[in-house]
């Protein structure tokens, strides 16, 4: 199931892919994909790892790290 929202970011399953992520971050993916390498996380944030080796970034953290940031 797909869902948009008002930045037409969409998130999948509750989460949002690395590129999305990286958008609301304002991060390039590479860079997300470097922090999750060397920490294990991004800005404390911990992807889900699917089957097919991609990451998905739960949405419930990164709404938290958001607010945060816009706090």
């Amino acid at each position: 199931m797909r869902i948009s929202n008002s930045e037409g970011i969409f998130m999948i399953n509750k989460g949002f892919s690395t590129e999305e992520f990286g958008k609301l971050v304002k991060s390039r993916p590479e860079t997300i994909r470097r922090g999750f390498c060397v920490d294990g996380h991004y800005m404390g944030v911990r992807p889900i790892k699917l089957p097919n080796r991609w990451l998905i970034w739960p949405s419930e953290p990164v709404e938290k790290l958001l607010q945060m940031v816009s706090a």
